[in-house]
């Protein structure tokens, strides 16, 4: 048997979504929309991409490796957490509240209209859009800049 270089696709149906993880280098895509979700956890480790739109409650997204993650749709409230290199695209991701907390290098593109909670340790950035109340505590080399 001989070693292939193709990718490796696989198709998987669900009724609901609750998770998403990558340990490694796969991706996960989502080919049709996610809707009325209560509580999703995405997470990475390594370096792999997420590309889900959502529609949730809540949404907790973790980045530790170098992937990144593409998320469209909505949530009531968003959590963001890089300690890694890989970047979080939530701009068509709107949420009423979001909260960012970045000790690594990676950046945060996130949409919230109420509030936006920042936390950096790191020396990522966060770029947002909406005009939600702002609190930020920068240690690290990083910056908050709005895009709107």
């Amino acid at each position: 048997m001989s070693a292939t270089t193709e990718p490796i696709h696989v198709y998987i149906t669900l009724a609901n979504l609750t998770k998403a993880t990558i340990l490694g280098s796969g991706d996960i895509i989502g080919e049709t929309k996610f809707t009325n979700l209560d509580n999703l956890k995405l997470a990475i480790s390594g370096s792999g991409d997420i590309k889900l739109e959502v529609y949730s409650k809540t949404t907790v997204a973790a980045i530790t490796g170098s992937g990144n993650m593409l998320v469209k749709g909505s949530a009531d409230s968003n959590t963001v957490s890089i300690t890694g290199s890989g970047d979080f695209n939530g701009y068509d991701f709107l949420a009423n509240t979001s909260k960012v907390q970045i000790t690594g290098s990676g950046d945060s593109q996130v949409t919230a209209k109420e509030s936006l909670d920042i936390s950096i340790t790191g020396s990522g950035d966060v770029y947002y859009k909406g005009t939600p109340s702002l609190k930020s505590r920068i240690v690290g080399s990083g910056d908050v800049y709005a895009k709107n």
